[in-house]
């Protein structure tokens, strides 16, 4: 949530997502889309003008297409905010990883756990 004075407000952080699974003759068991968003901040020291990378590493070891985002940061402490939304295609259940980089360099590791089942 972005208030008024530009001050970034993060409400419902979650880890597990639970979703009902369509049955379809042909295809099995089948994962609805998941919107999610996703919120990533830095404070650099210097300006910065680079792409943030979101890759998503699937439980079966796949990776999921990524996702690059620019960037643009004043630096000098100056924090840099931004809200990713993601429209999760979930292929299977499981623990998921979501891999943060920026500048070809991994800065964290975002687990999100998709569990099928009554919420």
């Amino acid at each position: 949530m972005q208030e008024k004075d530009d001050v970034m407000s993060i409400i419902r952080v979650v880890d597990t997502i639970r979703v009902v699974a369509a049955s379809s003759q042909s295809a099995g068991t089948e994962l609805p889309l998941i919107p999610l968003n996703m919120a990533v901040g830095f404070r650099p020291e210097t300006p910065i003008d680079r792409e943030l990378r979101l890759e998503i590493q699937s439980p079966g070891d796949g990776h999921l297409a990524p996702m690059t985002i620019p960037m643009k940061m004043r630096g000098g402490g100056d924090g840099a905010n931004v809200v990713v939304p993601l429209l999760f295609n979930a292929k299977e259940p499981g623990l998921y990883w979501i891999d943060v980089s920026f500048a070809n360099r991994r800065l964290a590791r975002v687990p999100l756990r998709v569990a099928v089942g009554s919420p």
